[in-house]
């Protein structure tokens, strides 16, 4: 939820929380919010509608691609229907808004939704239908083999030595699913936070393996990587898409998780009215396809690399 200050050197290194030119000042009401969303619906003509009304907002946001937050746009938008009808549903409005009122919650996040989650959807929409038109954005094949080799040494290093921290092998569940070429370079950036993180417990239990060299590789080729993607996209297509998409997925993000918070502190004694405001990293993330599992050994237990 939103601090009832905020400092100077916020500005520049955050979501906006502040109405740029052209944004409506005054918030959409709480009660109409989720039906008007969901009467519209998600199509092309509704999408286009929102990201005309929220461009001026994002452009100001630095944030790339690489840096964008990693998860499934269109699985976002679905996630924030389902937040806003509970808002309806649960009559949450009165009280979301006593909170504006009192300086715990932004505003002007929960009106900003529908068009960011509009506006996301379509972006999404349009490069995957670049992609099935042919115009899918390549990267070099040497490029391809370099990064699918440090993510399977890395994965297999880390699930043979940490296998007993759950949260890590949550993580590695999570990096498994992804599929394509973004979510290759999100995974390498991942398993680079996980190498550094554990690195005295990877070099005790695997010193023939562990590859100090490949927690620095791995955010240089995620780099690499996307920047190849840029290229061919601008090469084939709107080369404003992947930025614009990185920027509104920026502030769907925040605003997102701007009004969730606030409304699972107001249903924090309800588990089950609590669970409809989920995180919507994990959320999104569940849709993502299941990658092949590290090879096992006849124990069934993972195998330490290779190489």
């Amino acid at each position: 939820m939103t601090n009832k200050k905020r400092t100077e050197s916020d500005k520049g290194t955050r979501a906006v929380t502040a109405p740029s030119k052209g944004t409506p000042q005054v918030a959409a009401p709480v009660a109409t919010v989720a039906s008007d969303f969901a009467g519209e619906g998600l199509d092309e003509k509704s999408g286009a509608a929102a990201l005309a009304r929220v461009r001026s907002l994002v452009s100001s946001l630095l944030v790339t691609p690489a840096t964008a937050p990693k998860l499934n746009q269109q699985a976002a938008a679905s996630t924030t229907i389902a937040m806003l009808s509970a808002i309806s549903d649960l009559r949450l409005g009165p009280r979301l808004q006593k909170l504006a009122t009192d300086g715990e919650l932004d505003p002007l996040s929960l009106g900003r939704l529908p068009d960011l989650a509009r506006a996301a959807w379509y972006l999404r929409h349009q490069l995957d239908r670049s992609a099935a038109l042919g115009s899918e954005a390549k990267i070099p094949e040497s490029l391809h083999i370099k990064a699918q080799d440090l993510r399977s040494r890395m994965l297999q290093l880390l699930d043979f030595v940490l296998a007993a921290d759950a949260q890590v092998v949550a993580e590695l569940t999570m990096i498994r699913q992804g599929s394509g070429y973004q979510d290759l370079a999100a995974d390498l950036v991942a398993l680079g936070t996980l190498y550094q993180n554990h690195r005295a417990m990877l070099m005790s239990a695997a010193p023939l393996h562990y590859r100090d060299s490949d927690a620095q590789d791995a955010p240089k080729v995620a780099a690499q990587i996307v920047a190849e993607l840029g290229k061919s996209l601008s090469d084939k297509g709107d080369r404003s898409l992947p930025l614009l998409l990185a920027q509104v997925t920026t502030q769907l993000a925040a605003d997102f998780e701007e009004v969730a918070a606030a409304a699972r502190f107001l249903t924090r004694k309800q588990p089950t009215e609590a669970a409809r405001f989920p995180n919507l990293f994990l959320a999104s993330k569940r849709t993502r396809a299941p990658r092949p599992e590290p090879a096992l050994d006849s124990d069934h237990q993972p195998q330490p690399p290779t190489g």
